[in-house]
């Protein structure tokens, strides 16, 4: 495609009814697909949500696990919630067991109450069922059933936290071992663990643990840490309403409640892809999404995050 300007020539000023002035037509190369650039500059506020977390529990509901042994798993329940409203959490807990037959993977149900937590504990007590397969179900409560009997389990940017009790090590046979815990290491934007409560010596279970980065406890003795489990959770990630032109440039300012003690975080640089750990920014962008993610769980007060920073709306 051709455009076209006119353009005067001759010397000096010169006066269009003029003979020496003469009107030439020059033929410049025009890209259609290249729309013209329209840079400004945009303010956005960004609320800091509270963390999702999401915890399973896959029990084991055979003989091999004792009332005694799950009566101890569902003790330190109220150190989960604990740790849970510390972080000021938005979470969902739901219990499965592992049996074979047609409902396995199904939940008994999920909650963010106490007392119905409580009573999912009790109806997992052991029933001398034919069970002991954990990574399976497991495996078919995240995936199978995920958006038929468990839909609404599961939420994007929550944290998935597995959590395997056992009197016995896992029977399972199918899936992968590697596979499974690859699927819940990458589970949706935010990753996963895979924790267990088992016997020393359950080297399957304990290999889930290693490979996702979870935690080991015994079934059998020792605190049940489940502040451990959960470690440092950070609010969903915040995606942005324009595309940056330069992410690094973007100017951070951060808005806080009055009525919460003052934090000491204070707005810096925005790190983009994966810095090294040595540098020190609070957020991380991520152009894949064009969002924004905390690289370490928020001071309390900041409510949320205000950017100023210049965007090409021709990149839409």
């Amino acid at each position: 495609m051709l455009a076209w300007v006119l353009l005067l020539t001759g010397c000096g000023e010169c006066d269009p009814d003029l003979a020496e002035c003469v009107l030439e037509r020059v033929d410049l190369p025009v890209d259609p697909y290249t729309p013209p650039r329209e840079d400004h500059t945009v303010t956005e506020r960004l609320a800091v949500e509270a963390p999702q977390v999401d915890v399973l529990f896959v029990i084991d509901n055979s003989d091999a696990t004792s009332t005694a042994q799950l009566d101890r798993v569902a003790a330190g329940v109220p150190e989960l919630y604990a740790a849970l409203d510390a972080h000021g959490a938005d979470y969902h807990i739901g219990v499965v067991t592992s049996e074979l037959g047609r409902r396995q993977g199904v939940l008994l149900g999920y909650t963010d109450s106490r007392e119905r937590i409580t009573s999912l504990f009790r109806e997992a007590a052991p029933a001398g069922a034919d069970a002991g397969y954990g990574r399976l179900t497991a495996h078919r409560a995240l995936v199978t059933e995920a958006d038929g009997a468990n839909l609404g389990f599961q939420r994007a940017d929550a944290e998935l936290h597995v959590v395997f009790v056992s009197g016995q090590d896992d029977l399972s046979v199918n899936p992968d071992p590697i596979e499974f815990t690859s699927f819940v290491r990458l589970a949706r934007e935010r990753g996963g663990y895979a924790h267990v409560v088992v016997p020393a010596d359950a080297a399957v279970y304990a290999g889930y643990a290693d490979r996702t980065g979870g935690q080991v406890a015994d079934i059998d003795e020792g605190d049940l840490d489940y502040g451990a489990f959960l470690g440092e959770l950070r609010p969903p990630r915040m995606y942005l309403d324009h595309v940056p032109a330069d992410p690094a440039s973007m100017r951070v300012r951060f808005e806080r409640d009055s009525e919460r003690p003052l934090g000491r975080q204070r707005p810096g640089p925005v790190c983009i892809g994966a810095p090294d750990p040595e540098t020190r920014c609070l957020l991380l962008y991520h152009p894949e999404t064009n969002a924004l993610e905390w690289r370490v769980p928020p001071d309390r007060d900041i409510t949320a995050v205000w950017l100023d920073y210049d965007t090409d709306d021709s990149r839409y």
